[in-house]
């Protein structure tokens, strides 16, 4: 992993939280180093204690992984909507993120990605994750 994404794993308790999900975006590249935009299909990358990251995306972006250095544990969907909640159950259970506080970018996680989240993982919570990105 990258010294990033062991810093921001290593301050998750320091923060109250169990794991980060982040979208596509500045903040997303970061740590991943991934080229990913936010676009009508969700995707998200969870960071992980103990765990390599996830990442939930479309099948077609399967040649991004290769950009990276990164070793993650992907979760990939196809074209077909009703598929894509399989794609955040699994990464969800990878992630063992029931009952779990999951930090978040308030300014960049869209209502999409938490919904989708929020279906795979029973009793979670939802909360700012902007000091620790910072």
């Amino acid at each position: 992993m990258t010294s990033s994404i062991n810093k921001a794993i290593a301050a998750l308790s320091k923060h109250h939280l169990d794991a980060l999900v982040l979208n596509p975006g500045p903040t997303q590249f970061y740590f991943s180093g991934l080229h990913l935009h936010l676009s009508e299909r969700p995707m998200c990358l969870f960071l992980l204690p103990d765990k390599a990251p996830a990442i939930v995306l479309p099948a077609f972006e399967r040649e991004q992984l290769a950009n990276t250095s990164l070793a993650m544990q992907a979760f990939f969907y196809d074209d077909d909507p009703a598929g894509w909640q399989r794609a955040f159950t699994d990464a969800a259970a990878y992630g063992n993120l029931a009952g779990k506080t999951i930090g978040i970018e308030p300014t960049q996680m869209r209502y999409l990605e938490m919904q989708y989240i929020q279906q795979a993982a029973a009793d979670l919570t939802f909360t700012s994750a902007a000091d620790l990105i910072a």
